[in-house]
């Protein structure tokens, strides 16, 4: 993690430490020395990096009871993922599922749809481990979750939005 440091002369004796855009930036006061400063930038990433840590293990949990309850409830519990995790890579889908070994990713940024959207995405991936393709069967079983249509309305307009930042 790149770490930016920026001194004040208001500042006198706090320290922050936040993470913005995958760096550390660190404000502290223009009197520290180097040493000082290299001392407080290891404490800070260490926390910050902990925390982190933290509520990564929180939403995986928080996933897996998400994946748990849509599988019980709508698939009969009849969907056997080997893995469950959020990605990052994933920039133009929302999820994916290979069959074969029964892993299933989600993008990240579905965690701060609408539960619901949330909800769907997982689902579509679990249904997946039943029939691999958007075959008629794969859509019945998706047809049981009453917020599918809404859910698949939510994400192609998130996509034509996104669509448009990038021109």
């Amino acid at each position: 993690m790149k770490v930016e440091v920026k001194r004040s002369a208001r500042r006198r004796k706090t320290i922050s430490a936040r993470i913005i855009d995958n760096r550390l930036v660190l404000q502290i006061p223009a009197t520290l020395t180097k040493k000082e400063e290299s001392i407080w930038v290891e404490r800070m990433r260490a926390r910050l990096e902990g925390k982190q840590k933290e509520l990564e293990e929180r939403e995986q949990r928080k996933l897996d009871l998400l994946a748990s309850e849509m599988n019980q409830r709508y698939l009969g519990g009849k969907a056997r993922p080997r893995s469950l995790v959020y990605s990052s890579r994933q920039k133009t889908i929302f999820g994916s599922c290979s069959y074969r070994s029964g892993h299933i990713r989600i993008s990240r940024r579905v965690r701060n749809f609408p539960r619901w959207v949330l909800s769907y995405v997982v689902l579509h991936e679990l249904a997946h481990l039943i029939y691999p393709d958007h075959s008629r069967r794969f859509w019945e079983l998706l047809k049981a979750y009453r917020y599918t249509e809404r859910a698949r309305a939510f994400l192609s307009g998130y996509r034509f939005g996104a669509a448009g930042r990038a021109t």
